[in-house]
């Protein structure tokens, strides 16, 4: 059964067969409400054997692609902060708790 439509109509099902593929629609499954409870708990579509339509695949792309990159830019633009203050901090000889880095990603 597809994965994005929940049919087994007389079209070809196509199996996530590339890492690539499976990260990208996990990626863009973060910012579909529907996707994203569907597919939570999997972190690899290869393994879990993710079946798709291709005409569901592009449609699924196309109502994510402004959203995913909106929201890319802006965990980019939050990862590249704390990128900034760890550098900076390394180069002054600190030592950073792992537990504190993760607290101040999500905080960021």
């Amino acid at each position: 059964m597809c994965m994005f439509c929940q049919e087994d109509t007389n079209e070809k099902l196509h199996e996530v067969q590339q890492f690539s593929r499976s990260t990208d629609i996990l990626n863009r499954a973060k910012c579909d409400d529907i996707m994203r409870a569907r597919l939570s708990g999997i972190g690899d579509l290869m393994a879990a054997k993710g079946k798709y339509h291709n005409k569901c695949l592009n449609e699924f792309k196309r109502r994510t692609n402004e959203k995913s990159s909106s929201a890319k830019s802006e965990v980019d633009a939050a990862m590249e902060h704390l990128i900034e203050q760890l550098d900076d901090g390394l180069m002054h000889g600190h030592v950073f708790d792992m537990v504190m880095v993760w607290k101040t990603h999500t905080d960021i």
